[in-house]
């Protein structure tokens, strides 16, 4: 049984099919807008010519979007444990203190 399907999106006025899950068809659609806005700021920038090149240069952007928010991610998440794991202590020093 195959579950994907194919889906047309366009990005910078090109059509591609691309295939995926039925559950994955609004996410690559989100996606594909979302990169056809970025290539076609860049594009506009002037700086950068050809698509291939427009392509790289919003593929670096996302690719350093990401690696930022990972970070921030990580943070947070070693941020949290340490919350959690002071609030656990303090939680059992109350507890003990009660059974005294």
């Amino acid at each position: 049984m195959n579950d994907t399907t194919t889906v047309t999106v366009n990005i910078l006025d090109r059509a591609y099919e691309v295939g995926c899950r039925p559950d994955e068809v609004d996410e690559l659609m989100r996606a594909a807008r979302s990169l056809s806005v970025r290539m076609r700021e860049i594009q506009r920038a002037g700086k950068v010519v050809g698509l291939d090149r427009i392509a790289v240069m919003a593929a670096l952007n996302y690719a350093h979007e990401y690696l930022e928010m990972k970070e921030r991610l990580a943070r947070a998440v070693a941020d949290t444990d340490g919350r959690a794991g002071r609030m656990a202590e303090r939680i059992t020093a109350a507890l003990e203190d009660l059974g005294s």
